[in-house]
């Protein structure tokens, strides 16, 4: 809605209703601002108003809150602020007796919990499906993978009980020594992230395989980004 389409609006507003009324609280509602301190007095005044109080927000309405004996007292205190009833909220002002409706929260079901070997092949999926990417040549893991690595944090814990090893692998470029220092620092910059995830403490342990256990030839690219790799292998019974 347009700022002139506002002003007209709260213009047949104030031909209207006496008061300035502006959408989105372009303005404050003079009429609101005047009235609050003639409300609080009126409400003072009257002891059957003593468990109300009021308040306005940022937009300038009235807000009442508290217990009233009966519905024609909340009326009436809607009432107190004359020439502004169309911005009065008194919605929280409650009638003495009558029944409130209570809205439970949702309950948040328990995780399921999975046996070992649904939740190995669970994590297997996951990683099969996508990979936890690097930079290259170094232990920074790439943002592109903090989907994955929540949802493997996730399914850790619907298998709570068990322990978890992380291996880091390489392909066989470079150095063998330098290969394993890789895949070590990878392994311990995923445990690190899988905590800050909410892990528990001690559950996860990481180990370097370095380029010592290939699952494919590396005669491709293709075959050399799948020894590059993170495995997760669970330990201990569930």
């Amino acid at each position: 809605m347009s700022t002139f389409v506002k002003l007209i609006i709260g213009f047949l507003a104030f031909l209207i209703y006496g008061s300035l009324v502006f959408y989105g609280c372009d303005v404050v509602d003079d009429c609101i601002a005047s009235k609050k301190s003639s409300v609080v007095e009126r409400l003072k005044s009257n002891p059957d108003f003593a468990g109300i109080s009021v308040d306005a927000d940022s937009c300038g309405k009235i807000r009442l809150s508290g217990v009233v004996a009966s519905q024609e007292l909340k009326r009436a205190a809607v009432l107190s602020c004359r020439g502004c009833r169309s911005r009065i909220d008194a919605s929280a002002v409650v009638v003495k007796g009558q029944p409130v409706a209570i809205v439970k929260p949702k309950a948040v079901p328990p995780p399921v919990e999975l046996s070992k070997n649904d939740c190995q092949k669970k994590l297997n999926k996951l990683l099969a499906q996508n990979k936890i990417q690097f930079q290259t040549g170094r232990a920074n893991i790439s943002t592109s993978s903090d989907q994955l690595l929540s949802q493997l944090a996730e399914t850790l814990q619907q298998c709570d009980k068990l322990r978890v090893v992380i291996e880091g692998h390489t392909d066989t470029r470079g150095s063998a020594s330098n290969n394993q220092s890789l895949s070590e620092r990878r392994a311990n910059a995923v445990v690190v992230r899988l905590y800050q995830l909410g892990l528990t403490s001690g559950r996860a342990s990481a180990v370097g395989m370095g380029e010592a256990n290939p699952i494919a030839n590396e005669s491709t690219p293709d075959g050399l980004a799948k020894n590059r790799r993170i495995e997760f292998k669970l330990q201990g019974e569930q």
